[in-house]
């Protein structure tokens, strides 16, 4: 019996060791917490201690909150794959009252390509003989300022 179950404990190892590994990351409240908000009646302070600190906030003012978080997938050495991805949005209007609570799931993002392009600027262009004069004739550095 020891001989074949060595075998055999053998192959059960490399066999799970071929799973993929699951990643979290980040905190997005479940739909039971997000019932205790109640939409035009909660406040920020009743939303950040139900809930906790957000992920993000709104981008010129503190106006929108966002809970993120994501799975990802990693297969042996392949690069992790999304697997799944909630954003909760907390909005609120200008006397800090909740006016709206928004669930994204990972169906609802886009992606977005990177470009690749360098735009290129004109103006003060210095060639290295302008720089070698300049250093010369302007220790403070102050060529082309």
């Amino acid at each position: 019996m020891t001989r074949k179950a060595i075998p055999a404990l053998m192959i059960a190892t490399g066999l799970a060791a071929c799973a993929p590994t699951l990643q979290s990351h980040g905190y997005a409240p479940p739909d039971s917490e997000l019932d205790d908000i109640v939409v035009g009646q909660s406040t920020k302070q009743t939303v950040g201690g139900a809930l906790g600190r957000p992920s993000d906030l709104g981008v010129l003012e503190d106006d929108a909150w966002y809970y993120v978080s994501s799975t990802t997938s990693t297969y042996l050495y392949e690069a992790p794959e999304l697997v799944d991805r909630r954003v909760v949005a907390v909005q609120f209007d200008e006397n800090d009252v909740v006016r709206d609570v928004t669930v994204y799931g990972l169906q609802d993002g886009r992606a977005v390509p990177l470009v690749t392009r360098v735009t290129e600027t004109f103006g003060d262009e210095l060639t290295v003989i302008d720089q070698i004069l300049g250093g010369l004739f302007n220790p403070a550095g102050l060529v082309g300022n």
